[in-house]
């Protein structure tokens, strides 16, 4: 399933079952850059890593039954860690 900005820049991709996302989620700013990186592991754990605007990475980590688990890392849209 795709979505696109009103700019026609896709917006996101992702395949569904019942409402859930099955493997990949990603999304892209309405410059093209990458947004967000979903991917499910398995039932209970996805990592997900996210984007400034500007191809900086912004954030990264895993989510366990819906929860960020474990240590996550942040960065400045300058690409410092935060």
């Amino acid at each position: 399933c795709y979505s696109y900005h009103d700019n026609g820049m896709i917006r996101d991709s992702a395949f569904y079952k019942d409402g859930e996302v099955t493997d990949t989620y990603l999304s892209w700013h309405r410059n093209g850059v990458m947004r967000d990186s979903i991917k499910r592991l398995n039932d209970s754990t996805t990592v997900s890593v996210s984007w400034f605007e500007n191809g900086s990475p912004s954030q990264a980590g895993f989510f366990i039954e819906g929860f960020r688990h474990g240590k996550w890392k942040y960065f400045h849209n300058n690409g410092i860690i935060a």
